[in-house]
């Protein structure tokens, strides 16, 4: 029982000295913050452009499409 718990804890020690370790080397330097904004604004850029000022409208092209799509599949059956 006495070895289980000291396993145990020994386990446990480990764990956190490598949970801490890799915290601690996790840290980003400069260079990869400049790489990271940049990436940030290029993807803001992308999802300004993709938004559609007119939701509905995809929703009811969508809706359509899929319309369509369940008669051609009840026709073949």
């Amino acid at each position: 029982m006495a070895t289980n718990r000291l396993t145990s804890l020994i386990f446990l020690v480990l764990f956190l000295l490598s949970f801490i370790a890799v915290i601690v080397t996790a840290e980003n330097g400069p260079v990869e913050d400049v790489y990271w904004k940049g990436r940030e604004t290029e993807a803001k850029k992308v999802a300004q452009q993709s938004v559609d000022p007119h939701p509905e409208q995809v929703t009811e092209e969508l809706n359509a499409d899929v319309g369509k799509l369940v008669l051609e599949q009840q026709k073949q059956n």
